[in-house]
């Protein structure tokens, strides 16, 4: 799969601060923007992996706009929690967030 031509592919590698980053579409921000949220935990992980992405797939996750402010806030105080854990007004409008 790595050698298709609609593809990326994040290889992590154990103690590695970086990713490496390869295949034709390699220069996509989608797949740096991946590379650099790996680079928080990449290095913890206790052997190779290889993640190849097809362009085509965009990945995207359904939040009311209150839910997804307070992941927002959590994450510039360097916490993280989940949606499911939150109360929500359903009745507020619902984005699409990639």
């Amino acid at each position: 799969m790595q050698d298709r031509e609609h593809t990326f592919t994040i290889a992590l590698h154990p103690k590695a601060l970086q990713p490496d980053l390869y295949g034709p579409h390699a220069n996509l921000k989608r797949a740096s923007d991946l590379a650099s949220l790996y680079t928080m935990f990449g290095s913890t992980i206790p052997e190779p992996i290889n993640m190849t992405f097809v362009i085509d797939d965009n990945p995207a996750v359904m939040l009311p706009f209150s839910q997804k402010d307070r992941m927002n806030e959590l994450a510039d105080l360097g916490e993280c929690g989940s949606p499911l854990q939150m109360e929500c007004d359903h009745s507020k409008l619902m984005i699409n967030s990639p």
